[in-house]
């Protein structure tokens, strides 16, 4: 495994929840952590959290947590429908894969501390995640509450505001368009009842967590550039939850966070997203600027 900062180099250590690697000098300036404030199952037998966790790196992160520290510039990205990243262009935006639940449809049809609380699982900790610390036997009725909560919700969930005619927008322009979501395929398809001017053949793409690792991890935004045979510099990841930031920009891709018209759902620490938008109707005018000649 090479290191992920740098190429040529043989990696010393590997981050086993993102599946990358890194060389000594990353370890040794903690560049190797990409969430030393957040959860991590594999934390406790972690050599790159024994180094982080005395570094400059998560001093910053936790006084950023605390409101002391973040900087002018990040709070003006994340209120900002322009450019919240110092990156430049993307050459061409080719594609557009989309988050599902609070994305593509209006937030809210799943309860999520309800789910948790029926589940048992830790306020703290996401659904997916929680399910991976236990044995086959006490997941298995765990996996079955979940997935009858994903039908409920359904049943019930709405297209998002904007939402059909921004993919049929998208659609018109020739770019490919997918979704990612850490649901299962059998809710995915089952939601599309309720729109009117789309269904699931518009997508190139459903990635669920039927495929791949889930979010945050970028498995998933990989294969589905693959699918949609594009590279994912060429491509756009959209949604409401910092794991699909963290998704996207952990495969290379470029990303773009819907608020929803609120607050942002972002972490100290998370990678800023390149693109901050209210409602999907502002999506469109990012690919415009970005795809001009």
């Amino acid at each position: 495994m090479k290191c992920r900062y740098h190429p040529d180099r043989e990696a010393a250590v590997k981050c086993d929840k993102m599946d990358v690697g890194y060389c000594g000098e990353c370890l040794d300036r903690c560049e190797a952590c990409t969430d030393p404030c957040g959860y991590c199952k594999f934390r406790n037998r972690c050599i790159i959290w024994e180094h982080c966790k005395r570094s400059d790196k998560k001093n910053r992160l936790e006084r950023e947590a605390k409101g002391d520290g973040s900087s002018p510039d990040t709070a003006k990205g994340n209120q900002s429908s322009m450019r919240a990243s110092d990156r430049a262009k993307p050459e061409r935006i080719k594609g557009v894969l989309f988050d599902f639940d609070g994305t593509l449809t209006m937030p809210g049809a799943l309860d999520f501390p309800g789910i948790k609380k029926k589940m048992g699982c830790p306020p703290d900790l996401p659904i997916l995640e929680y399910l991976e610390t236990l044995s086959p036997e006490a997941k298995k009725p765990l996996l079955e509450i979940l997935e009858a909560k994903e039908e409920e919700a359904a049943r019930e969930s709405l297209p998002n505001q904007g939402a059909e005619a921004c993919l049929k927008a998208l659609k018109q322009k020739g770019l490919s368009i997918g979704i990612i979501t850490r649901n299962s395929l059998r809710s995915v398809k089952k939601t599309f009842a309720n729109f009117n001017a789309v269904d699931s053949r518009l997508f190139a793409a459903i990635i669920t967590r039927d495929d791949c690792r889930p979010k945050p991890h970028p498995d998933g935004v990989h294969q589905a550039a693959r699918r949609m045979e594009i590279s994912p510099q060429n491509l756009l990841v959209v949604g409401d939850f910092r794991f699909d930031i963290i998704a996207g920009y952990e495969a290379g891709a470029w990303t773009v966070l819907l608020t929803n018209g609120k607050e942002p759902l972002v972490a100290p620490g998370d990678p800023q997203p390149d693109y901050t938008v209210r409602f999907l109707e502002d999506l469109r005018l990012i690919v415009d600027r970005i795809n001009l000649p």
